[in-house]
């Protein structure tokens, strides 16, 4: 699924290289981030700070509205299991949904507006801002763990949770350890 900055989604056929199924009627502003929850059910958000959430075969309007920022969501992030979706955006707040039952389980205050944001399927979430600094929280609870420094625009936990990969906005590739919070590796020159 992808959105081209228009209101619109677009359902690809991978094996035609086309799209098969446009995603309408939800969304009047820019759909800013999309994720599938599973192969029926995709999660949108846009610049007015909608979250949507769409079960397919309906193409013509969203199943329900899960909430909502005071502003644009840059980005998001589906928990490992499926069950959690982590949302960040332009009004400094990083959400925590329970997709099982449709609820916010915590929100909290990351300064400057949110860039970035990660799950892991361990304890933690991760999120990256404007401010220049990637917070990590506890899952469960939205309390704040550590810091680590850096312009980041990208970021994923390794499988196992331990390690946080994150992509600088330099083009540089930093993964740094969860539990320590240790900078493990630099890759410089990714392009």
């Amino acid at each position: 699924a992808t959105s081209r900055g228009d209101s619109y989604i677009f359902l690809w056929d991978l094996l035609k290289d086309e799209y098969s199924e446009t995603l309408r009627g939800g969304h009047t502003k820019a759909v800013t981030a999309v994720v599938y929850q599973n192969a029926n059910t995709i999660v949108s958000a846009d610049e007015e700070g909608k979250v949507l959430v769409w079960v397919l075969p309906n193409t013509t309007a969203p199943d329900h509205v899960l909430g909502r920022h005071n502003s644009a969501v840059r980005a998001m992030a589906i928990s490992p299991d499926r069950k959690m979706l982590l949302t960040g955006g332009d009004d400094e707040r990083i959400t925590l949904w329970d997709l099982t039952t449709g609820t916010a389980r915590w929100s909290q205050r990351h300064p400057g507006g949110v860039l970035a944001v990660a799950i892991s399927n361990g304890r933690f979430v991760a999120t990256a801002g404007r401010d220049n600094v990637v917070r990590l929280w506890q899952k469960e609870t939205g309390t704040p763990e550590g810091t680590f420094a850096g312009a980041i625009s990208a970021l994923v936990f390794s499988r196992d949770g331990l390690e946080l990969a994150a992509g600088a906005r330099d083009g540089r590739l930093i993964v740094w350890e969860v539990g320590s919070e240790k900078l493990k590796y630099v890759l410089k020159e990714h392009t």
